[in-house]
This record gives C-alpha cells, sequence and structure tokens, in this order.
C-alpha cells in the first residue's frame, strides 16, 4: 500500500462505513476491471498513456465498489491489481509506478567496454542489465581449475546500504558477457545509486580492468514507455477431483502481445504425496475453441512457490491473434527429478581388478531400490575410448514402469572433467547403457551409485480459458505452410530428373571413426571415392579441391589425387572456397577469420573480424566480401565483411545462438538458415534475402523427421536438405531430399549417405 492517502480517499473514509470484502466479490471485480480495460481497441500493444485510458473506462466500477463496502479495502485491492507486463523484461507490478534507468552509462578501459544497458524498478524489484564487452582469449582462466573472477555486482544506496544480487540470468560469447540482475527494490524516495562492479565476469583475477563504479538515475517511466495490461482469467476450471497425483493444473491471467498471446498459469502439487517437485519438462499442448491445436512455446523460467500451497509458475505463448473463445491447456504427462543420496539401497561396489582389459565384462547383477522403485545393474563393461580415455559402460534394465531414466555416478572417480557417454534409455525401452569416461586408467575399486532418476507422471490435467474477442485481430492469419514436412519425405520421388547432375562432398559418419569419412559422388550416389577422415570440409565451386581439418588444415586436389598441409597457427574451422578457387576463408580458434591461398601461401587475418564471428555462410559473388554470423545477446547477427576494407555490415538477425548453420546460395541473393519454431523442439530451415526481407518457412521439422540445409544448387534453383530421425539416433543420416525453391517439387538422393556438405557441376 503506498505511505500517503490522496485527500479524495481519506474524505471517503472519513464519511464511509468500512465493511468486509468477500474474496468471491474481489476476484470477480477484478477480472472485470481487467477485461473492461483490455476491450479498448488499442490498449493491448499500447503505450503507458493507453494502459491509463484503458483503466479509465473501468472507473466508474470502481467507484461503486467504494462505496458498497468501504474504500479501506477495496483501495488496496485496486492498487494492487495495477500490474503490467513489459516486453522484453517480463512482468512487473506497478503499484508505485515503474522507474527506469534514465540512459545508458558507458565505461571504457584498457580496450574493455563496460555499458548498463538498461535498468527498471517496479514495487517488487530492481533489474540491471549490464554488457561487458573486449574481454579476449589471454583474459581467460588459463585451466578448469581456475574458476575465473567473479564479484558479484552490488548497488550501494546513499545511505551505505548495500543490496546483493538476488537472482539473475547471463549469457555471452568469446569476447562479450551480458547479465540480466536482480535486486530487492529501491525504497520509493531512493533514485540515485551506485553500481559497484569488482570484476569481470568469467575473467582471470588480475588479468582484466576491475573495481568499475557507475552513478546511475532513475526517472519515472514516461508514457511512451510501453506496458501491457494483464488480464485475470474470466475462466478457469480444473480437473475434477480428485486429480491426478494430487496436482492441479490452471491458468491464471494473460497478456495480448503485439504478435500473440502470453498466458501464465500454476501447477499445484498441494495435495500429492511429493514435497517438492523439480520439474524437468511441462509439455503443455493448446487447443482453441475449434478443437484445433495451436503451437505455443512454454517459457522454462518457472517460479516456484514452496510454502503454503506450493505451486510452480508456467508461461506459455502463442503466436497468433486471432484466438478467442473456449481455450484448453492439456497436460498429458510430465516428469519430474528426484535427487538421491548415496546410499547402500541405491548403490553398487565393484572391483575390476588392477589390470582390466578392453571389452572386459562383470556381471554382478544387482538391483538397486530407488525411493521403492527398482532398476538394475546387469553388466558392466571397460572400454578403451578413441580419444585415448576410458570408460565404464553400465547395462541397467529399469524394472518400475514410471522410471524413464537415471543417472549413475562413480563415487571413485578421479578425473579433471566429469562425463558421460553410452545410449540411455531410448524411447521407451527399460533398458539402456550408461557410461562413465575417466581421464586415467580405472582399475581396482569402484563406488557406483544413482544420484538422481527421473519419473513419469500420468494424467491428463486440463484447464480452460474463456478469451475474450480481439477486435484489432486479423482474423484471416494462418500459420505459414512450408514446402517439406516429414510427409512430404515419404511421399518423395526417387527418380531424379535427368538434368540434375554434379558431385557431392559428403561427410559420412557411418564408420566407427572419431571424425567422419570425407566422400566425393555423383548426386546419383555413383563413383564414390574416398579422400580422408576430417571435419569442417568444403568443396571449391569448380569441384577440383577439397579443404578439411584433420590434426591441421589440408587441402586434397581431386584431379591429381594430391595432399599437402597448410601452415596456419591453431584450430581452423568453417572453412569457405573463394569462387574462382584461389583462396580458402576460414576461422581460427585464436582471434577471428584468416584468409590463406590454395597453395597455402600469404595467410592473412581479415582486418574487421572479431572472435565471435563463428561461421562463414559463403563469399559474395565478387570474391571480395564474405558473408558471417556472430553471436550476439539472445541471437545470431548475419554480417557481411569486407576483405580489404574490414567494414562489417548488419543484415538480418536469426533467432538462435549456434550461427544459424548458414548456407549462401550462390548468386549472393538468398541464405537457408534453421531456426526453432515456435512450440517444436527441432530446427526447421526458412530461405530469406540477407536483410531478412521475403522469409519463408521451407522445410518444417518434426519428431518424424528433422531438416537442415545442406548445399544449394549453382543456379540457385534447388536445395539439398540434410534428414536425419529421432527415431533411430544410431543412424545420424538417412538418404537427402533435393528440393526445388519455387515448386517444391522433391526428389529423395536414394543412392546417398550421410551429410551433404557442398554441391559442384
Amino acid at each position: 500500500m503506498p505511505k500517503s492517502k490522496s485527500p479524495f480517499e481519506l474524505e471517503l473514509q472519513t464519511v464511509l462505513a468500512v465493511a468486509e470484502m468477500r474474496l468471491a466479490f474481489r476476484q470477480d471485480l477484478a477480472r472485470q476491471l481487467r477485461v473492461a480495460a483490455t476491450r479498448q481497441p488499442r490498449a493491448l500493444r499500447s503505450q503507458r498513456s493507453n494502459w491509463k485510458l484503458a483503466l479509465a473506462s473501468a472507473f466508474l466500477l470502481v467507484m461503486i465498489a467504494i462505496l458498497a463496502i468501504g474504500p479501506q479495502q477495496v483501495w488496496a485491492q485496486v492498487l494492487e491489481w495495477f500490474s503490467g507486463y513489459v516486453p522484453g523484461v517480463g512482468f512487473v507490478e506497478t503499484e508505485n509506478g515503474l522507474r527506469i534507468l534514465e540512459e545508458p552509462l558507458i565505461q571504457m578501459r584498457d580496450g574493455v567496454t563496460v555499458t548498463v544497458v538498461e535498468g527498471l524498478i517496479d514495487d517488487q524489484r530492481t533489474q540491471v542489465t549490464i554488457l561487458y564487452e573486449g574481454m579476449r582469449s589471454e583474459m581467460r582462466p588459463l585451466s578448469e581449475d581456475d574458476p575465473g573472477c567473479y564479484d558479484p555486482a552490488e548497488l550501494v544506496l546513499p545511505d551505505g546500504t548495500t543490496l546483493s544480487i538476488r537472482g539473475g540470468t547471463g549469457e555471452g560469447g568469446l569476447t562479450w558477457f551480458q547479465e540480466h540482475l536482480e535486486y530487492a527494490a529501491l525504497p520509493t524516495d531512493v533514485n540515485e545509486v551506485a553500481l559497484k562492479i569488482g570484476c569481470l565476469p568469467d575473467v582471470r583475477e588480475g588479468a582484466a580492468p576491475e573495481d568499475w563504479a557507475f552513478e546511475l538515475t532513475f526517472v519515472p517511466a514516461g508514457e511512451e514507455f510501453e506496458v501491457l495490461p494483464v488480464v485475470p482469467a474470466p475462466t478457469s476450471a480444473a480437473t475434477e477431483e480428485p486429480a491426478p497425483h494430487g496436482m492441479q493444473l490452471l491458468v491464471d491471467e494473460w497478456v495480448q502481445l503485439e504478435d500473440g498471446y502470453l498466458f501464465r498459469g500454476r501447477f499445484s502439487w498441494a495435495n500429492s504425496p511429493y514435497r517438492r517437485v523439480e520439474f524437468w519438462l511441462l509439455n503443455l499442448e493448446l487447443v482453441d475453441a475449434m478443437g484445433q491445436p495451436v503451437p505455443i512455446q512454454v517459457e522454462p523460467d518457472w517460479r516456484y512457490v514452496d510454502s503454503g500451497e506450493p505451486y510452480v509458475t508456467w508461461t506459455a505463448r502463442t503466436n497468433r491473434t486471432d484466438l478467442s473463445g473456449k481455450l484448453t491447456f492439456h497436460l498429458p504427462d510430465f516428469s519430474i527429478r528426484r535427487p538421491l543420496e548415496d546410499l547402500p539401497a541405491n548403490s553398487l561396489d565393484l572391483d575390476i581388478g588392477h589390470n582390466p582389459k578392453s571389452g572386459q565384462s562383470w556381471v554382478p547383477d544387482q538391483t538397486l531400490e530407488l525411493d521403492g522403485r527398482l532398476a538394475r545393474i546387469e553388466r558392466v563393461t571397460y572400454s578403451e575410448r578413441l580419444d585415448g580415455s576410458y570408460e565404464l559402460l553400465l547395462e541397467m534394465r529399469l524394472l518400475s514402469e514410471d522410471l524413464f531414466t537415471l543417472n549413475v555416478m562413480d563415487a571413485t572417480n578421479r578425473s579433471r572433467g566429469l562425463s558421460w557417454s553410452g545410449t540411455g534409455f531410448e524411447g521407451a525401452s527399460p533398458t539402456g547403457t550408461i557410461g562413465i569416461i575417466y581421464d586415467y586408467y580405472p582399475a581396482g575399486e569402484h563406488h557406483f551409485w544413482v544420484d538422481n532418476y527421473f519419473l513419469t507422471l500420468s494424467g491428463p490435467w486440463t484447464t480452460t480459458l474463456d478469451l475474450p474477442q480481439n477486435e484489432t485481430s486479423d482474423q484471416t492469419e494462418s500459420t505459414p505452410e512450408s514446402c517439406v514436412t516429414a510427409a512430404t519425405y515419404s511421399s518423395a520421388s526417387k527418380t531424379i530428373p535427368t538434368e540434375i547432375s554434379g558431385q557431392l562432398l559428403i561427410q559420412d559418419y557411418s564408420n566407427d571413426t572419431l571424425l567422419p569419412s570425407i566422400l566425393i559422388t555423383e548426386i546419383d550416389g555413383s563413383n564414390v571415392k574416398t579422400i580422408d577422415t576430417g571435419a569442417w570440409t568444403a568443396l571449391s565451386s569448380d569441384g577440383r579441391y577439397v579443404a578439411y581439418t584433420n590434426e591441421s588444415l589440408r587441402i586434397h586436389d581431386l584431379q591429381t589425387g594430391e595432399g599437402h598441409l597448410l601452415d596456419v597457427a591453431g584450430s581452423a574451422y568453417a572453412l569457405s572456397w573463394s569462387p574462382d578457387g584461389s583462396k580458402l576463408a576460414f576461422i581460427s580458434d585464436r582471434e577471428g577469420l584468416y584468409v590463406v591461398n590454395a597453395d597455402g601461401s600469404g595467410v592473412q587475418f581479415v582486418v574487421g573480424s572479431t572472435a565471435d564471428m563463428i561461421a562463414i555462410a559463403g563469399w559474395m559473388p565478387d570474391g571480395e566480401r564474405l558473408l558471417v554470423s556472430s553471436i550476439s545477446p539472445d541471437s545470431s547477427q548475419v554480417q557481411i565483411l569486407n576483405l580489404a576494407t574490414g567494414e562489417v555490415s548488419d543484415q538480418m538477425v536469426i533467432e538462435q545462438r549456434k550461427g544459424g548453420f548458414l548456407k549462401l546460395s550462390a548468386d549472393g541473393e538468398h541464405i537457408a538458415y534453421s531456426q526453432l519454431s515456435l512450440g517444436e523442439p527441432t530446427y526447421s530451415v526458412y530461405i530469406a534475402k540477407l536483410d531478412g526481407s521475403e522469409k519463408r518457412l521451407f522445410a518444417e521439422s518434426s519428431n518424424e523427421a528433422a531438416f537442415a540445409a545442406g548445399a544449394w544448387s549453382e543456379d540457385g534453383q534447388w536445395l539439398i536438405l540434410n534428414v536425419s530421425q529421432f527415431n533411430d539416433p544410431g543412424i545420424p543420416y538417412i538418404a537427402p531430399l533435393l528440393v526445388n525453391v519455387e515448386s517444391c517439387e522433391a526428389f529423395i538422393l536414394e543412392g546417398v549417405s550421410g551429410e551433404i556438405i557442398a554441391w559442384a557441376p
């Protein structure tokens, strides 16, 4: 509640009797206020001024409530309803108004730039975003034993009170790091505060400038600051009692975004036998009023409330604004993780002797108890890996139906970096293999124990929401259809058009080698030539030279059969030939992009490149510029890099932080790239112009088939897609698909197997 009351409120309190406010009335009044506010045509994608205008339409309703039941309780409750949603920030409480950072603040020292990008204060917290740039490789920790210096930033009030971080997130690249920090809310009468940063995240102590200080000034958010209203759900119904496992699904409120809706709800386990539920996945499904599925993206940042009525908060976003009427959220089942202590019931002691041999096995056939559920270790096998490490493979069987996976630790493992291998428990199979990797010869005694397991709890759980008609939405909008789906692949012809020809460069993962085999074949799969084993392969546009890495950078001449090493320092990856085949561009693990002549001479660093450029899509047709992608906060930035001047021009942004897996067409007009579709766990293939215009979903991945861009034809009319299936992870790639980018004609390259990298005439 506010510390002071308006004269209007004081007058009302003195003349009106105070009555108790019923919970049902309070909830109904809140619902009516919010619904009335959102029916203003422009309010839902308005700025702060429109938000106020929308609430003004409910003023009469507020006055009636005050006169009916007394101002003190109603006024406090009405102020509590003043909450909103800020795009890019999240839900905020606005009873005392919002304050924002007056302006970004920048400091530069010794090549390092620290920027306080933005800040926001609501009733509950102070949020600050800080961007660190210019961090170099020599500043990083030299070994895994050195965690690096990280002195959490503090806010210091004018009276000397220090606010420590109470939460936050962060993401980073090779030269930058951005963090979003949360503190307690500043007092309403404090608008200036000092931000103290002891050292940069993830750098060695003393390796970079330290002790940064900023004076932050917060000001009231102006009329132009966008705050969207949060609307309580008009109707919410959970599954009929008794709910499965004593758990309940509820939807509480929603926000209309510019391009869809955001829903927030709860999953409660107050009546379940589980007192602390750690969710792994919450695969909610949404069905519209016509019974049709609606794609949603469930946010992974769930807020846990574990006191009183324990629950987890979930949010789900759609990319459609044409929704209305009865919506149904459905949860068929979900998984939870249960940690365990190291106890005799869930552990195994095994002595494999002082001189185990690769392939040697032991059969303990011991059953473990996991909170009443059972799993059995049937066999343990010792193996020596191709990378020089060792592993113990535990063949296990799950004996309880609701168990679907578990993890095993070796308490005696002295490896510097613990890691695991094996197939796990694939699909619905109760058997699986868990491998524990060692960086030393693991002879002698071992103590294995299950440190956590996962349960599948079956529902279903449902809850409904009556969503009012959105007057501003385009009722004709629909999800764009893709050119290629799993059904397209199943029905595609296996007869390639006779006019299609050329050589394919392939990486074949079917052999039991550390690196894939490098193959050259005709497009029909004939005339296969094995070059070597290696990675990061590239084929010159005339089909003569293959570049690849295998311990060092190598070039193979397909005409003469000869190969030679290129004398370049460090590791090289993301190789790309110039249009005339005279130069090779690559990314070094040191500081950026390099160009080298085909004979290995003239290695040259590309001015303007940075260590955050992690992918080369290809050369522009003029042979003077490269199309690359750089990692940036929350996305990948596509850029054109001029080799002569070092000038960098930004193009489109791809909404994934893995570089986008770009493929540039030979004419330099289009790129094929991968991006997650809303609500889907797999990357789909999109095609767009370099600036992001004319973007379209080209190949939609699913659980049946996943697609990735392989190679463009020379004329840009065809695109080969690499295809993989999740139901058989032992086979990384199945036969690729040849697709006409305009007509969507599709042909399976039945005679080809492996990952297609390039296509030359």
